[in-house]
């Protein structure tokens, strides 16, 4: 990424193989046919998760961070280049994703999966461990 973007805009993350597990155990349990399950069990922004790539990784963040108003522009341009071109805008930024983002979040409460499946979320930085040394080898 060329700068920092949607800093302060939070999200909840999990670990893909604890996806898995949840959905193992979801069709593992009896009696649970037609039952859901949001799955997920961290809150954390943009910024967080910036910030721990980076000090995983050693790389370091862009010096730059965008403000949203200008991420929001930015998003508006590249989906009206999508319209035109028939391909999804680069890097995701779709001016209706970025103004969700910015106005809401995308933070839900996965607590149900850990009471009815019995799954402890896996801690986000050690997925991002894992991740960051997939790509090293």
């Amino acid at each position: 990424m060329p700068a920092r973007v949607l800093e302060d805009s939070a999200r909840t993350w999990v670990y893909v193989k604890d996806v898995a597990e949840a959905i193992v155990r979801a069709l593992e349990k009896e009696g649970n046919e037609g039952e859901k399950y949001l799955v997920g069990g961290h809150a954390l922004t943009m910024g967080d998760i910036n910030r721990m790539v980076s000090e995983i990784s050693g790389v370091p963040l862009p010096r730059m961070t965008l403000p949203n108003s200008l991420v929001a522009a930015n998003a508006a341009l590249l989906t009206k280049l999508s319209d035109l071109t028939k391909r999804p805008p680069p890097l995701g930024m779709s001016a209706d994703q970025v103004r969700s983002m910015i106005e809401e979040g995308a933070v839900f409460d996965g607590s149900k999966v850990e009471r009815e499946l019995g799954l402890t979320y896996t801690p986000i930085r050690e997925a991002l461990e894992e991740e960051i040394a997939s790509y090293r080898r």
